[in-house]
């Protein structure tokens, strides 16, 4: 009688799926624990890069599926990224031309199911700041004394203009 339980089961799962257009494999493997896809870990991602840098930064999905190994994907190829660790690079450093902007698409993918998501990278200007004061003031004083230092150094290179025994320079 089992024989006949087990052939009568099979037989209307079959028919149950080649009519109702169901994947028979699914059915029947009841061994495939993928069934989720990967989700990202934030909603959006959003990085600014410094002009002439190649690092961007990092991606991470995670999956419900206990077993499921998640490599990643870039779209288009001026991006590299790591398909085990999601850390997004440009291949080569872009410079900043008015506000530049890319949006490169991110997939990542267990191994039966992805998801994509757009991330936005604005590439910053490098600029550095030497002295940053209060009023212009200020400034013009403190410009007015580090040239009359310059200055005294190039007249007479042999006087130290300070000396510390406790703290190197």
């Amino acid at each position: 009688m089992k024989k006949n339980i087990v052939i009568n089961v099979f037989m209307s799962l079959v028919l149950t799926c080649f009519m109702g257009g169901c994947d028979l494999a699914e059915k029947l493997d009841s061994s495939n624990s993928n069934k989720y896809a990967p989700v990202f870990n934030q909603s959006s991602y959003e990085f600014n890069v410094t002009e002439n840098t190649t690092v961007v930064g990092v991606v991470d999905a995670t999956d419900a599926d206990k077993d499921s190994k998640i490599e990643y994907f870039v779209t288009p190829n001026l991006f590299l990224i790591d398909k085990n660790s999601g850390d997004l690079s440009f291949k080569v450093a872009r410079s900043f031309k008015n506000g530049s902007v890319y949006t490169p698409v991110i997939t990542a993918f267990d191994g039966e199911f992805s998801t994509d998501i757009m991330v936005t990278i604005n590439i910053i200007q490098n600029t550095i700041t030497i002295f940053s004061f209060g009023s212009k003031t200020q400034s013009d004083s403190i410009a007015t004394a580090i040239a009359t230092a310059i200055a005294a150094i190039a007249t007479s290179p042999s006087t130290p203009i300070a000396t510390s025994s406790t703290t190197p320079i």
